[in-house]
């Protein structure tokens, strides 16, 4: 599965600054996904996301993540 999210605001986002992006990216890694963003300042964000058809199992647990 593929996503991409753009908006047309003021850019500068940074992921290292705010839980936001890092909750975002902390689920997306969870299940086994890429994440990027692209965030040029006075450009706006785009963030894009690729998740895997088939989830996997986190160690130490029988089941697949829940969201």
């Amino acid at each position: 599965i593929e996503l991409e999210i753009s908006d047309d605001g003021v850019g500068g986002a940074d992921p290292r600054g705010g839980s936001g992006l890092i909750g975002l990216r902390d689920r997306v890694d969870t299940l086994g996904g890429t994440m990027s963003l692209v965030s040029p300042i006075g450009e706006g964000t785009t963030i894009s996301v690729q998740l895997p058809t088939t989830l996997r199992v986190a160690v130490g647990t029988s089941s697949p993540p829940r969201s």
